[in-house]
């Protein structure tokens, strides 16, 4: 295979996979918000390859309490979150060869939603997350880091 035809069929597998994340597209950026008893950030990563990257930090009194990081990826059904916790000091919560996965399920002029975790845009610059667990919905309110209010 010629240089040219390798590096045009690389090309068009990126725009494969960058179409494949159109729809979280809404999400990339850095979110700033309150909740948890302290702040919160989440940052979403433009895709790079076959994943998007993100991560979440929540923080009380000035000292981290847990982080978050995930790939989102294309498994079995579709587009998936694959993310792990972590204390502070990044020990995981979950076992080295476990992640908890959040199927896509659905994006619209609304927002983006994965099985038990949906992402609401009111606007532009703003951003509500909420989250399903066993003790009921958790839902956290973000803006853009930086923006004014």
């Amino acid at each position: 295979m010629s240089l040219s035809l390798a590096a045009a069929l690389a090309n068009a597998l990126a725009g494969v996979f960058a179409n494949a994340f159109a729809p979280l597209e809404p999400l990339v950026g850095d979110w700033c918000g309150t909740g948890l008893g302290g702040e919160v950030v989440e940052r979403w990563s433009e895709p790079v390859g076959n994943a998007m990257t993100g991560s979440f930090t929540a923080s009380k009194d000035g000292a981290v309490t847990f982080h978050e990081f995930w790939a989102v990826v294309e498994g079995q059904n579709g587009l998936e979150i694959r993310l792990k916790h972590f204390h502070p000091n990044l020990a995981s919560w979950e076992a080295q060869d476990e992640v908890a996965e959040f199927p896509f399920l659905r994006a619209d002029e609304s927002g983006v939603y994965f099985e038990g975790l949906g992402y609401e845009r009111p606007s532009a610059d703003v951003m509500i997350a909420t989250v399903s667990t066993p003790n009921g919905d958790l839902r956290l309110e973000f803006g853009r880091c930086g923006s004014v209010e």
